[in-house]
């Protein structure tokens, strides 16, 4: 302490000889006073750099807690979009349950309402029959001619009453289920069978009600949309022709009133007949888009693409039956070259008429080959070589030529073809024997 007292009174200024001296107590509370400030100044400096290291640790877990939370946000909007799509396919499923629940109430309803029919009609019948026994025994009921008109007039009843009821019962099985030929279909889509080409359509809807619709109001919709681009098969070709009919609509809508389709059959074979199925006219939207005269064109590999300026759009040189006989075809016509529709080397299976005003119970309608097909010429200027001096030929593709419809200019719907004929070589689609 002394030798601390010594070096603050060295600072002294020399001027202040005169100042008291100070004592080492005084040194010593200054010197404890001076060490106090060191330390405080290190507590300090060392307060600071731990508030500091706080506030970065503080930071650390802001930016780490921001990053959590932009996680949850996104799962939880991920989770969000997740419930919307189950909730919409929720909804398709309970709309396509709804529509089968009311396709099946109301093919329960039809039923009840046949049966109801039947029940009728035998009321009727045996209320006729009482009343032929009532008037024959009024009248005495002992001479036999009596009793054979009572009996007569009983038949007579119950055959009107039956034909009544089974035309009923054909005509309402008719618009419930499909109609069939009895014939194997080489064209169905199942089997193997496919379109390959065909004249401009309409392009299908792609969104909205159109995708999943029952395509109803057929006119309207197709008039808005777009053909399909030149060259492009329409995605649905196949399914909509060569398939059973679901639906009034479901159809292969032609661009105007003709056209053409190539289909490639399941497997060659030896044709023997054709059939083609329109929705009735008493479900139809608009049956004037029905074919009408139509042409069926028969080739051995795939068909050349139709030569310009052949629309078949030409009705008048489509009119005849050209070997076809069936409801519907009209005879008396010459047979078209198929060169003349712009088909060289193809087989002129035929011509014919569809009628699309039939009853509901013809709308398959089935036109039977009479004789073998026609051979194309080899050369211009010779006629068609009917193929009965030698074995009818075998095709593996067709040409369904759409001459005319049934009125509509804007397009021309068609629903199911099928070709029927004899099988050749193995199964398959492949070259024909």
């Amino acid at each position: 302490m002394a030798a601390l007292g010594r070096r603050l009174s060295a600072l002294r200024p020399a001027g202040e000889l005169h100042a008291p001296r100070i004592g080492w107590p005084a040194a010593a509370l200054l010197a404890l006073l001076l060490l106090g400030g060191v330390l405080a100044a290190r507590q300090a400096r060392a307060g600071g750099a731990r508030v500091a290291a706080l506030q970065r640790q503080l930071i650390s877990h802001a930016e780490a807690a921001a990053a959590a939370a932009g996680k949850l946000e996104r799962r939880l909007a991920e989770l969000q979009h997740s419930v919307q799509v189950v909730g919409a396919r929720q909804e398709a499923a309970d709309a396509a349950l709804a529509s089968l629940q009311g396709s099946c109430t109301s093919q329960a309803g039809a039923a009840a309402e046949l049966r109801s029919q039947l029940s009728e009609a035998r009321n009727d019948v045996a209320q006729l029959q009482a009343a032929v026994v009532q008037a024959a025994a009024s009248t005495g009921g002992g001479a036999a001619g009596s009793d054979a008109a009572a009996a007569a007039a009983v038949a007579a009843g119950e055959r009107g009453l039956r034909q009544v009821a089974r035309e009923e019962i054909e005509v309402q099985l008719d618009l419930l289920t499909a109609d069939r030929t009895g014939l194997p279909d080489w064209a169905l889509a199942s089997a193997g069978g496919a379109v390959v080409a065909h004249s401009p359509t309409h392009s299908p809807p792609t969104t909205g009600e159109g995708a999943a619709s029952r395509l109803g109001a057929l006119r309207d919709r197709l008039q808005g949309w777009p053909p399909m681009p030149a060259g492009a098969v329409h995605p649905l070709a196949s399914k909509l022709l060569l398939s059973p009919i679901s639906q009034p609509g479901a159809c292969l809508p032609l661009v105007s009133s003709s056209g053409w389709v190539d289909i490639r059959l399941a497997r060659p074979i030896i044709p023997t007949a054709v059939s083609y199925q329109h929705i009735p006219a008493a479900v139809a939207h608009d049956i004037r888009s029905a074919p009408r005269n139509l042409t069926l064109l028969g080739f051995r590999g795939a068909p050349p693409p139709p030569a310009e300026g052949h629309g078949y759009s030409r009705e008048g040189s489509l009119g005849g039956a050209a070997g076809l006989s069936g409801e519907g075809s009209r005879a008396g016509s010459a047979d078209v070259h198929p060169d003349a529709l712009g088909a060289s080397g193809a087989l002129l299976l035929g011509h014919f008429t569809y009628d699309a005003h039939a009853r509901s119970s013809a709308a398959v309608q089935t036109f039977t080959l009479a004789r073998p097909p026609a051979r194309a010429a080899a050369a211009p200027g010779q006629q068609p070589e009917h193929a009965g001096a030698a074995a009818a030929p075998a095709i593996d593709h067709i040409r369904l030529v759409v001459g005319s419809n049934h009125g509509h200019a804007g397009y021309t719907c068609l629903y199911r073809l099928r070709m029927h004929g004899t099988p050749v070589g193995p199964a398959g689609n492949g070259a024909p024997e």
